[in-house]
């Protein structure tokens, strides 16, 4: 194993060469980890993730690269901008300095060379359609423990083709008795829609959802705010927030 996480020299000297010819370039990346893909990225004009794939291999990525077959899998794992952002990953905790919207604020934790975020985010993936997220919404804003709230978006295939799209409910807690991740998966849905068509896809909150080892090692839920999150990836998302009573 390296420390250094770019493909080899030789293989980016390779990318540079075939991106002189002046054709598409389609990267296919086997590799068994997050990568820095500067030298590569930029230079593909599509790059396919296939990890370490078994027998059949070579049938689904020449499914995917000719069109048979429509993408809809997911990054499992963060990929860095940089190795200098490593570990990097969307579950992280706040810090005491968070950026918000406004990039030149001082006295807040940033990179002075790179972003914050990483190249491409937990769950992110693209298909050879395009989807579109609107509506969401909550059946209730309040959640007690003999309750539940369904939150619900409604997805729409934007694009030319056919394609399923992975949908991502994320939830964090504003209120934890110790310190909780920014977010937090609690599902997900695929869903396959045909141009032009719209679905609405529900996801359904219930108190146990939310319970969390405390600092007495008591494993409950804490009343208070929390934001409820869908979207396409863990850093595309739309936020709503509700109220747990007890």
């Amino acid at each position: 194993m390296q420390a250094d996480i770019r493909l080899p020299e030789a293989q980016i000297k390779l990318v540079e060469k075939i991106k002189e010819l002046g054709k598409p370039v389609v990267t296919v990346l086997f590799n068994g980890r997050p990568l820095d893909l500067h030298g590569v990225i930029a230079e593909s004009d599509a790059l396919l993730e296939a990890w370490y794939p078994g027998t059949e291999a070579g049938s689904a990525i020449a499914d995917l690269l000719f069109g048979d077959a429509n993408p809809s899998g997911r990054l499992t794992m963060s990929f860095p901008y940089s190795v200098g952002q490593v570990p990097v990953y969307y579950n992280c905790f706040n810090t005491g300095r968070p950026q918000g919207e406004n990039k030149q604020e001082r006295y807040v934790t940033h990179y002075l060379d790179i972003p914050n975020e990483p190249l491409l985010p937990f769950g992110f993936g693209l298909s050879y359609t395009t989807f579109d997220y609107s509506g969401m919404c909550l059946s209730a804003h309040s959640l007690t423990e003999d309750s539940s709230i369904d939150v619900s978006v409604n997805v729409t295939n934007t694009g030319e083709g056919a394609g399923e799209e992975t949908v991502q409910f994320y939830i964090r807690d504003l209120s934890g008795e110790i310190v909780r991740p920014l977010k937090e998966l609690k599902g997900y849905e695929k869903v396959w829609l045909t141009p032009g068509e719209t679905k609405q896809v529900t996801f359904t909150i219930t108190e146990d959802q939310l319970r969390y080892y405390h600092s007495d090692l008591t494993f409950q839920s804490d009343k208070g705010k929390f934001h409820a999150m869908i979207g396409p990836n863990s850093n595309e998302l739309t936020i709503i927030e509700f109220i747990l009573n007890k």
